[in-house]
């Protein structure tokens, strides 16, 4: 009775904190206070029975609140908000950086697939015969099928100089390829660009990083006299739009 007594008294503390500080950010929300307080009220007890219920006691605290974020955020049904927990921030801010250490190609997942968008131009990767389409089924003989995006990510990628082994399935072909291949600094390209017939100017965009403005604007200058301009967007998996900041003023006049 004691623990119980104790249970309900800290939550009424806990939800009247967070009523607190909450509230004048609340007042615009559609939802009433007495909604998601109803609700906290339901994670923190259902949270309480799990790690002082179950029947094993070395449970990963961390995990369990990464990963009911996580269901609440796919509960939005929605391809374009994610959760990152710090190994994913980490993930997505080499991507950002432009820099890692992998073998250097563009993946998405796709129906529970995880598929290659592309390989990257003379990366291990592309050297190896690895194609778009491809589906990695298992990365150093654990299968990756099902499992979300950003893990297989962190499994492919690691430390330089290092193999990684990577099993694809080819549709195309109905067969497996498996390949070793050594881990190297990858970088990614931002842009690419030439001049087409006609005097057409051609950038492909390949992602939001850091350096993408200076590139893109380094990409505008060398097409200047071009008579127009294609930007090629196909397969760009986004990235942090933020970071062109002012340089983004540049990019809308040029287009």
């Amino acid at each position: 009775m004691k623990v119980r007594k104790r249970f309900w008294l800290l939550l009424f503390v806990v939800i009247i904190g967070i009523g607190f500080f909450f509230l004048p950010k609340l007042t615009n929300a559609k939802d009433s206070l007495e909604d998601i307080i109803s609700s906290i009220r339901v994670y923190i007890e259902a949270l309480y029975y799990v790690r002082n219920a179950y029947i094993e006691k070395n449970l990963d605290n961390k995990k369990l609140e990464y990963e009911s974020i996580k269901g609440m955020v796919k509960a939005l049904d929605d391809p374009y908000t994610e959760f990152f927990d710090p190994k994913s921030f980490k993930t997505f801010t080499e991507d950002m950086q432009g820099a890692f250490g992998g073998i250097g190609i563009r993946i998405e997942s796709r129906d529970g697939k995880i598929l290659v968008v592309s390989p990257i131009e003379n990366t291990p990767a592309y050297k190896a015969g690895i194609k778009a389409g491809d589906e990695i089924v298992e990365v150093d003989g654990q299968s990756v099928v099902g499992k979300p995006l950003d893990v297989v990510v962190s499994l492919i990628r690691g430390e330089v100089g290092k193999e990684v082994k990577i099993k694809i399935y080819r549709d195309s072909d109905k067969k497996y390829y498996e390949y070793t291949l050594k881990r190297e600094i990858i970088e990614v390209p931002v842009v690419d660009y030439k001049i087409l017939k006609n005097n057409i100017g051609y950038i492909e965009f390949y992602e939001f990083t850091q350096n993408s403005p200076q590139k893109m604007i380094d990409a505008l200058k060398k097409l200047e006299k071009t008579s127009g301009l294609i930007l090629d967007l196909r397969n760009n998996p986004g990235g942090g739009f933020e970071v062109c900041g002012n340089d983004c003023k540049y990019f809308y006049i040029r287009q």
